[in-house]
């Protein structure tokens, strides 16, 4: 063979090469994986920063220890790298209560004045959505919104 006929089929061979590996880029599934299960009878938690990005998910429980007051659980994962969200990562007790009978109110972190993440909102059918607030020392160092919606 000449030279000419062998750089047309190695030519041939890379195009064919690359148009494989394209395909199989284009055909790849890169979905985020929807097949964790949430508990049973849990509020699916999403918050946002001051400028509406999600920044934080996940789920949590609660149990109304009386009229007054609640207590239950949280696990959130943070979305992306966000400043100024407070500590509203990883998992922990919670602990809140009503107020004026419409106003629910959940401190993340109960056991801390100065490092606390507060959820203000309404209850209204399956969704309990407001403003969280993250509570430090010199008062509230982050803030933005959420909403929780209660799964069977």
């Amino acid at each position: 063979m000449n030279l000419k006929i062998m750089k047309i089929i190695t030519t041939n061979l890379l195009i064919f090469f690359l148009m494989g590996i394209l395909i199989f880029i284009l055909t790849c599934d890169y979905s985020v994986d929807e097949s964790f299960v949430y508990p049973s009878k849990s509020y699916h938690y999403k918050s946002y920063n001051s400028e509406g990005e999600k920044v934080v998910e996940g789920w949590f429980v609660f149990d109304e220890d009386s009229t007054d007051y609640i207590s239950g659980e949280w696990h959130f994962d943070l979305v992306g790298n966000p400043d100024d969200i407070g500590p509203q990562v990883g998992e922990g007790e919670l602990f809140g209560g009503y107020e004026n009978d419409t106003t629910l109110w959940i401190e993340l972190n109960p056991e801390y004045r100065d490092n606390n993440l507060q959820l203000v909102g309404k209850i209204e059918g399956n969704t309990y959505s407001g403003k969280w607030y993250w509570i430090s020392y010199p008062g509230v160092t982050g803030q933005g919104t959420f909403i929780a919606n209660y799964k069977e």
